[in-house]
């Protein structure tokens, strides 16, 4: 029983310095605030950046992230947004916002199309100044951040 009880405590104090047995997810997070919910892809993985930076969506359905009207959820991954970065082609995160009922109504390739709410092109910097937290629809903090449609009041 007694070493038992050392070796939990030892886990607990070595809990953070001990990356094999502590699962540690890095997020970023997606609030939204409209009225809908909203489906969201980063694009990352072979298929979206074998043309990057090309901004054109890919043949292949992505993996979404589902986000409730007036809720958030996060983009998540095992390992830290800057080593992500750091084998990113270009210093630039391009994720996509779509409705989730247009994704229920529509091919994949009409939604591909023209049916992207919002396509955000943000860098490791943009992240950072936003507290790893992104907004649909974006927010005033974000006017000055790449998107498509452009930031409109």
């Amino acid at each position: 029983m007694k070493s038992t009880l050392i070796v939990v405590v030892a886990l607990i104090l070595m809990g953070p310095s001990c990356g094999d047995l502590v699962d540690h997810k890095y997020g970023i997070k997606v609030i939204n605030n409209s009225d809908y919910a909203i489906q969201v892809a980063p694009g990352l993985g072979p298929a979206w950046l074998s043309s990057y930076p090309d901004t054109a969506i890919s043949e292949l359905k992505p993996d979404f992230f589902y986000v409730a009207y007036h809720d958030s959820n996060y983009i998540e991954s095992a390992g830290k947004w800057e080593d992500i970065f750091s084998r990113l082609p270009k210093d630039t995160l391009s994720i996509y916002v779509f409705s989730a009922d247009t994704l229920k109504a529509y091919d994949w390739s009409k939604i591909k199309e023209d049916k992207v709410l919002k396509r955000y092109d943000l860098s490791l910097t943009d992240l950072r100044k936003l507290n790893w937290a992104i907004s649909y629809p974006p927010t005033e903090s974000m006017k000055n951040m790449h998107m498509y449609p452009p930031y409109s009041k």
